[in-house]
């Protein structure tokens, strides 16, 4: 948490010890803007960050300045406003939504990113996979193979977003609006923290393996990058069945669970994110765009585009102009 400064910290027992110290809560205003993070240590191996009404414009995220030496499981449930992240240094883009979940493992080797935050509440579960690895008896064994699975999805595609279902969604908001004073309201979020832990370990892993053979998977990710050569004329789901000698089902389940999205809206996404890219070119109209991205007329990409984005692609353009001006 470096740049943060502590305003309050809460102590129990032996402050000099790891266990003593229950919550901590960091307080930034900066050029970046403004960040409030309330952190509660539930046990060595887990905490809790509280994250309420901050927002944040392009700030670089760069592991490896702080030290992080240790694989920590990352898993954010987004309950107020919207987050912008771009992983770095591909320039992969993921807008996240109330309601949605994004887990990731976070070390000195991955995950540098720029960030994007409005006005937003969210709570993020720190697991210490390192700790846990080496005290395995801290948890149930059912627990144990669900992290292990999720640690091996996560180290293959390291960035997966989903939704949440209700429950955890009402349990997450429920552990944000907590009020720690006492010894007694510790030890309840405590249980509510652990519990969260357990169900979303569960619930992510259900929602992002495929249930697809090996020789599946290839051919999922050949049909990406054949997608990705072409935006303008992409494959029809028909023709995609046919050429690849696949199932419509196997195909929508595949793009599911290694992309997290339907065929047809990663194929829009990949467009808008492309998209982006030569909205820079000012020789380039809106008409031009649209076409060479295979969008059936400019009113159906600047649809597409502000679904995704919340603000059309000519809005875009001129936030870009702005940028250049200062």
């Amino acid at each position: 948490m470096d740049g943060y400064n502590l305003i309050d910290i809460f102590y129990e027992g032996d402050t000099d010890s790891r266990k003593g110290e229950l919550k901590k809560i960091f307080k930034s205003y900066d050029e970046y803007g403004r960040v409030l993070i309330e952190r509660i240590t539930l046990n060595e191996y887990l905490s809790l960050n509280l994250i309420k009404n901050s927002q944040v414009l392009n700030k670089n995220y760069i592991n490896e300045k702080h030290g992080l030496d240790k694989n920590i499981l990352e898993i954010t449930y987004l309950l107020k406003g919207k987050m912008e992240m771009i992983v770095l240094p591909e320039n992969k883009t993921y807008f996240i939504h109330p309601k949605d979940i994004i887990t990731y493992i976070n070390n000195e080797n991955n995950n540098n990113f720029l960030l994007k935050l409005e006005n937003l509440d969210a709570i993020s579960l720190h697991i210490d996979l390192d700790y846990l690895n080496t005290f395995k008896d801290l948890i149930s064994s059912k627990d144990y193979k669900n992290m292990m699975k999720l640690k091996e999805v996560l180290l293959k595609d390291n960035i997966k977003k989903i939704k949440a279902n209700d429950k955890l969604y009402d349990d997450a908001k429920e552990i944000l609006n907590f009020i720690l004073n006492t010894i007694k309201d510790y030890v309840n979020i405590n249980i509510k923290g652990t519990n969260l832990f357990t169900e979303s370990v569960e619930y992510i892993l259900k929602n992002i393996t495929t249930g697809l053979k090996p020789e599946e998977e290839k051919i999922i990710k050949d049909i990406e990058k054949r997608i990705k050569k072409d935006l303008k004329t992409v494959p029809t789901i028909e023709d995609i069945t046919s050429i690849y000698n696949i199932s419509s089902y196997k195909l929508q389940k595949g793009f599911k669970g290694l992309y997290n999205s339907t065929y047809y809206d990663y194929i829009k996404k990949l467009r808008i994110n492309k998209s982006k890219e030569l909205l820079k070119n000012r020789d380039l109209t809106i008409i031009d765009i649209s076409k060479m991205l295979g969008f059936k007329n400019p009113s159906k990409f600047s649809e597409h585009f502000k679904n995704i984005t919340n603000i059309t692609p000519t809005e875009y353009r001129i936030n870009l102009n702005l940028k250049n001006k200062k």
